[in-house]
């Protein structure tokens, strides 16, 4: 509370703005009007009192001021607790009791010593004058709180909201373990798969707890629930019936047609209908205009009769010049790309030939061909196996092929393993010769690529020649066709 400052005159004009520029000073020395706000509105209210009391303006405005002055008078009387106020004509007495302007936060500490202090005993209204809060302001703290700890008085005031959300919290997490543990599938399924599974469980559990659950949007859920899938319902008769007549009409037109063109034909009919919903249940029931595919399929079926696999992954042989298999492995020396095609005898795994070039063309594997051919004297009956490649596809290489009565055995696409052999050797050309060495030249890689091929064929041991060398496998068969012949 603050002493009284009252104010009382009937003289002339001087000793009320005296008294009242002083009554402002003492306000703010005291800091009870610190706020600029409050200060313009006592100055204001101040000149105010003034022209009302000497009517210094003439009637009309006089009235006006008389009105303005007293609307300053209540707003006055709301921001400050007044116990006196009277007219300034006659006397001007201001009693001012406390401030009342509202904060707009409070601490938790405030909170708690007001909730700590009415347990204990003493009144509201004291509260509020103490604390300088309203009682409006207490009471809804009061009801708010209406249980607090008794052993840990420093807690939090907002306990119980949170002790509520952590419980709320575990139970759903519990509830989520429930669900996990009852449907048959996982948050990877498919999403029909989870739907299904969910609405099995609907009415069990909450659609939120569900749909985290599985990871499904809420909306997909009530969609698939709310326009769901019984037999009776309408939406589902009228997509049976739509289906039904988008098999008939692409079967009526041979397939020709796609979803556009059915669309329209549909529309025609008068079904009411959309291009999407069309296009969504032909790709459902497979449906494709055979317009998109029909060349593709004939051209993959051509090529299939052409280019079989032989082999079958089947990489053994029972005589030399019997399988052979090649291919092409890229490297990078000196900054440069440089290709090496070599060719291998299945019985042994012999190289018989190899080529190097900085290109990749037709005339490199036709090269080591015609080398590889020379140089085992011109076996008959011979099948040479190798990828799809666009060099071993070619006329040039198929021509040469047929001309050197070769059969021709391939691949399928994007299957290395039809061709292990050769993927085995040239990884280890490069783990045990090119990835360990600096080449300085061409000319060096050349030379280091020779010798390693030379010790492949004549010391490097393979177990599928019973751990001896190309060269001592072939040497022991036709010493062996000798003695027996």
């Amino acid at each position: 509370t603050y002493p009284l400052l009252a104010l009382q005159s009937h003289e002339k004009p001087d000793p009320i703005i005296g008294i009242n520029m002083a009554l402002l000073i003492k306000l703010l020395k005291r800091g009870i009007i610190s706020c600029k706000f409050t200060s313009v509105i006592f100055i204001i209210y101040s000149l105010l009192s003034i022209f009302v009391y000497y009517n210094i303006f003439p009637y009309a405005r006089q009235e006006k001021t008389q009105k303005l002055y007293y609307s300053f008078k209540k707003f006055i009387q709301a921001e400050f607790s007044l116990v006196y106020f009277s007219s300034p004509r006659y006397h001007l007495g201001i009693k001012i009791y406390k401030r009342n302007f509202m904060k707009k936060h409070y601490t938790n500490e405030q909170i708690r010593q007001c909730c700590f202090a009415y347990k204990n005993g003493e009144a509201v209204e004291r509260i509020s004058e103490r604390l300088e809060i309203p009682r409006s302001t207490i009471y809804v703290w009061l009801k708010k709180y209406k249980e607090l700890p008794e052993n840990n008085p420093d807690s939090y005031i907002n306990y119980q909201r949170f002790y509520a959300q952590e419980k709320a919290r575990y139970e759903k997490f519990e509830q989520i373990c429930k669900v996990l543990q009852t449907v048959k599938c996982t948050t990877t399924s498919p999403l029909q798969i989870k739907l299904s599974e969910l609405e099995k469980l609907y009415g069990q559990y909450s659609v939120h707890v569900l749909c985290e659950a599985l990871d499904v949007n809420r909306g997909t859920f009530y969609n698939h629930i709310l326009r769901n899938k019984k037999e009776n319902a309408q939406h589902l008769l009228r997509r049976q019936d739509l289906c039904v007549t988008i098999k008939n009409t692409y079967e009526e037109y041979n397939g020709i047609y796609g979803a556009t063109k059915i669309y329209y034909i549909l529309k025609e009919n008068g079904y009411v209908t959309s291009l999407k919903t069309v296009k969504k249940l032909m790709s459902e029931m497979d449906l494709k205009s055979i317009r998109t595919s029909t060349k593709k399929l004939f051209l993959k079926e051509q090529r299939a009769k052409k280019k079989t696999n032989l082999l079958q992954q089947d990489f053994s042989a029972t005589e030399p010049n019997l399988r052979w298999v090649g291919d092409i492995t890229e490297c990078y020396i000196l900054d440069k790309k440089f290709y090496i095609c070599a060719i291998l005898d299945l019985f042994s795994r012999k190289v018989i030939a190899y080529k190097i070039s900085n290109k990749q063309t037709t005339q490199l594997t036709t090269a080591t061909l015609k080398t590889a051919y020379a140089e085992r004297g011109n076996p008959n009956n011979l099948i040479f196996h190798s990828d799809q490649g666009c060099q071993y596809v070619s006329y040039g290489y198929q021509k040469l092929l047929h001309d050197l009565h070769i059969t021709q055995s391939y691949s399928k696409p994007a299957s290395p393993h039809d061709n292990g052999v050769m993927e085995s050797f040239f990884a280890s050309l490069k783990k045990e010769e090119i990835y360990r060495i600096h080449y300085r030249s061409v000319k060096e890689f050349k030379e280091s690529i020779r010798r390693y091929i030379e010790f492949y064929n004549s010391k490097r041991l393979h177990g599928s020649n019973a751990y001896k060398s190309p060269n001592e496998r072939e040497r022991v068969y036709f010493e062996s066709k000798k003695r027996g012949s």
